[in-house]
């Protein structure tokens, strides 16, 4: 059971998920938050990026990689399983998500693709059109885009994906869970 705070201030919704009473609490792209101590998980995907952890503005130069606590590398310590729900005959994927050509090795070939900026808000009438030209009975979409999607009235196919985590990396996160919680209130670290 678990909760989404979204706030521009990490501090600010760390506090509110106590509040709300929470005993664990993820931080998505956190690794750059240096005056918040917590355990630093650094995933690596295939997808080569020389620049920049995780790619994207405000990340950490490549070789901060040596100050993560556990490195999660894809292939090895998780793999990305991807799920058509609810396919028709004729599918046509319609994103808005960063770096959507990742999403084409998990494709059938023949699915036209139509890729929009990150966070981009679709219209009725563009979708409509993208369906009359061509001629699909579905539109493919991620979790993130069925989210602004679904109350379009379309049918909408499901492109789920789940990364499967190898055990010893839970055990990792398990263990340093259940260390965080045998120490004293006082000796804890910093967290809100």
């Amino acid at each position: 059971n678990g909760s989404v705070i979204v706030s521009k201030d990490r501090k600010e919704a760390i506090k509110k998920a106590k509040d709300l009473g929470a005993k664990v609490i993820f931080l998505d792209d956190a690794f750059h938050k240096c005056d918040i101590k917590k355990l630093d998980i650094l995933i690596k995907s295939i997808d080569k990026n020389r620049f920049c952890l995780p790619s994207g503005p405000y990340r950490e130069p490549y070789f901060f990689e040596k100050f993560a606590q556990i490195k999660v590398i894809e292939g090895k310590d998780f793999k990305r399983v991807v799920e058509i729900l609810n396919p028709t005959s004729k599918m046509v994927l319609v994103t808005a998500i960063a770096n959507p050509k990742r999403l084409d090795k998990y494709l059938p070939k023949d699915i036209k693709r139509y890729y929009f900026e990150d966070h981009h808000f679709f219209t009725k009438k563009e979708l409509e059109e993208i369906l009359k030209k061509e001629k699909a009975t579905s539109l493919l979409v991620t979790l993130k885009d069925e989210v602004k999607l679904k109350d379009f009235g379309f049918k909408l196919s499901i492109l789920k994906l789940e990364i499967k985590i190898d055990d010893k990396i839970i055990k990792k996160v398990d263990r340093y869970i259940k260390e965080f919680y045998e120490k004293k209130d006082s000796d804890r670290p910093y967290t809100s």
